[in-house]
């Protein structure tokens, strides 16, 4: 079927299925697909357990490619030279990527999706818009740090372990001029650094685009949520539920007039919270 489109063929889904012998499906894809765009293999089991996904030749064969979804199935890299990697011209048209995880079900999906992987599969995707890295417990804070991207839009990291490194400030100082949306739920933050992070998100109003905020789960303060609010004027939606370090009140996501009302009313709600009052 591959072979028969080739070219012509730029969207290719398939999603929560059974996929046997689909390496050489893939491999297929990779040779005579040259104008595909989208490829969404997401919550699928392959009779290898693992897909191997041989980054650099992907990137040769389909260069044109936008968006990748692998949400919820077992994928890993190649091994390949430090020569290969070098010479690969990446994928400088993505726009999507999506290698999100449940952890509460399928912790070992997330084994395949490394910091080399990312920096790989995201060599020259200077453009990328959305990154959902949920429930992938093999990456760090630094390699977000090192990706070569320019203005990403959508960053979704809850559950993930990029939360266990002091480096959370360092990523939303990298992005805060272009999110739009931002996902550090059920996270634990050592020490004050999601706090600082926080701070650094909300420092200049003027240039904030960010609309839509998840800190759910996390140890956010009330304090620091005043502190968002009046520095992300366009903020939109704010999920607060099951925040350890507010009021039992005000662990709420917000949307709406109840967000104007929090902002409207966030002094007294901290004043009502202060020791003795």
């Amino acid at each position: 079927m591959v072979e028969t489109f080739n070219s012509r063929l730029e969207e290719f889904i398939i999603t929560t299925s059974q996929l046997r012998g689909f390496q050489s499906v893939l491999k297929s894809l990779m040779t005579c697909c040259k104008n595909l765009r989208l490829l969404d293999l997401s919550n699928c089991k392959f009779s290898s357990d693992f897909l191997m996904i041989p980054i650099e030749e992907f990137q040769d064969g389909c260069p044109n490619l936008e968006i990748l979804r692998l949400t919820g199935s077992k994928v890993r890299a190649n091994q390949v030279s430090k020569r290969v990697k070098e010479e690969s011209l990446g994928f400088p048209k993505l726009k999507e990527v999506s290698v999100a995880v449940n952890i509460t079900t399928t912790l070992s999906i997330s084994l395949g999706i490394t910091d080399e992987f990312l920096l790989r599969l995201l060599k020259t995707s200077s453009k990328l818009k959305h990154l959902d890295l949920r429930g992938c417990t093999h990456i760090t804070a630094d390699v977000l740090q090192k990706l070569l991207l320019d203005a990403l839009e959508e960053l979704f990291i809850s559950q993930c372990s990029v939360s266990k490194y002091e480096g959370i400030a360092v990523i939303v100082q990298k992005w805060m001029h272009s999110l739009i949306e931002l996902d550090l739920s059920w996270n634990v933050f050592p020490g004050m650094s999601l706090d600082i992070a926080m701070k650094k998100l909300s420092s200049t109003p003027q240039q904030s685009s960010l609309r839509i905020l998840n800190l759910s789960g996390t140890s956010i303060t009330a304090h620091r949520v005043k502190s968002l609010l009046e520095g992300c004027p366009r903020l939109s939606s704010l999920d607060l539920t099951s925040c350890r370090g507010l009021p039992r009140g005000m662990k709420q996501e917000y949307e709406g007039e109840r967000l104007v009302s929090l902002k409207e009313n966030i002094d007294s709600v901290i004043e009502e919270d202060e020791p003795g009052s």
